[in-house]
């Protein structure tokens, strides 16, 4: 008599959780080809390699994702950050391969190139990671960003921001460091002295931009904003009583453009160059701007700041 012995469970918890476990399995991260174009380049004599039939090779440069291997090709070669392609006339498929990720088939026909590849042609493909379907991406995010201003109010800016799809709203200050010294100021009707003051300023803005993605690494993202702009002096001199030039405060608006490029998931550096105008300004801010050129950039004028963002 055939005699069983009796399960004590491991084996069907076993098989139960490799049963669950298969969904997630079969949804392998996969790549997906962004574009597939002919490009208007001109092959260097050095970069040039020729076939069996001594006919020159066209070359498929593949971006935005690093790549293991690649069959179907005639050659291979690692430019920078672009991965070169060599292919022979006909070519009608590339099998693209990258650990962790589902092989990608690049077919020329479904990209409008019926008879394959070309003969000394240069094609370029940009290739992009698609999550698995058991994750989420998310469509909010924060940003928080260091940088210096170099032309206008020169200073440490940072800044605070929101994130969700395209759309981006910020929020920050620019603490100025350069000062304008010595400004003497004179009663308009009679020419009277008032007094001399030392001059410093801060700034603080809110703005809102639109992300373009301009490559995988890329962003262009123009503003539009608002500051008011805090021109705070003290006197060094004075002949008469009242302190009427101590503070001045005045609003701006500014239109720019954010260029940055991502060095990481969460990393990005940035440069951005904008143009305030005044909206709102008292006639101390008028006098003022007219005693030294250096006052008018803290509220008016080209403005260029550069620095580090992140983005989680």
């Amino acid at each position: 008599m055939t005699r069983f012995k009796r399960s004590n469970g491991w084996g069907k918890t076993a098989i139960i959780t490799m049963l669950l476990l298969l969904p997630f399995r079969l949804a392998a991260q996969e790549l997906i080809i962004k574009q597939f174009v002919q490009a208007n380049e001109f092959i260097a004599n050095a970069d040039r390699i020729k076939d069996w039939s001594d006919e020159l090779c066209s070359i498929v440069k593949i971006q935005g994702a690093e790549i293991d291997s690649v069959a179907g090709s005639f050659d291979v070669k690692t430019r920078g950050a672009e991965l070169w392609v060599y292919v022979t006339r006909g070519t009608r498929r590339l099998t693209i391969y990258k650990k962790g990720f589902e092989p990608l088939k690049a077919e020329f026909r479904d990209y409008g190139f019926e008879k394959g590849a070309d003969a000394n042609r240069v094609y370029r493909i940009t290739i992009i990671e698609k999550l698995p379907e058991t994750e989420t991406k998310r469509s909010a995010y924060f940003n928080l960003g260091a940088g210096f201003n170099a032309v206008g109010m020169m200073g440490p800016t940072v800044f605070i921001g929101f994130e969700f799809g395209r759309h981006v709203v910020e929020a920050g200050a620019t603490i100025g460091i350069s000062k304008a010294t010595d400004i003497t100021i004179y009663q308009t009707d009679n020419a009277t002295y008032w007094g001399t003051y030392d001059y410093s300023a801060m700034r603080f803005f809110l703005c809102y931009g639109y992300n373009v993605e301009a490559s995988p690494s890329l962003l262009i993202t123009p503003m539009i904003g608002a500051a008011i702009n805090n021109i705070s002096g003290s006197e060094v001199k004075r002949s008469n009583a009242g302190d009427l030039f101590g503070k001045v405060n005045t609003v701006s608006a500014s239109v720019g453009c954010r260029l940055s490029y991502c060095i990481g998931s969460t990393v990005r550096i940035y440069a951005m160059p904008e143009f305030a105008f005044g909206v709102k300004k008292d006639k101390s801010f008028d006098v003022l701007k007219e005693a030294d050129s250096k006052i008018k950039s803290w509220g008016e004028g080209v403005g260029l700041s550069a620095g580090l963002m992140l983005h989680f």
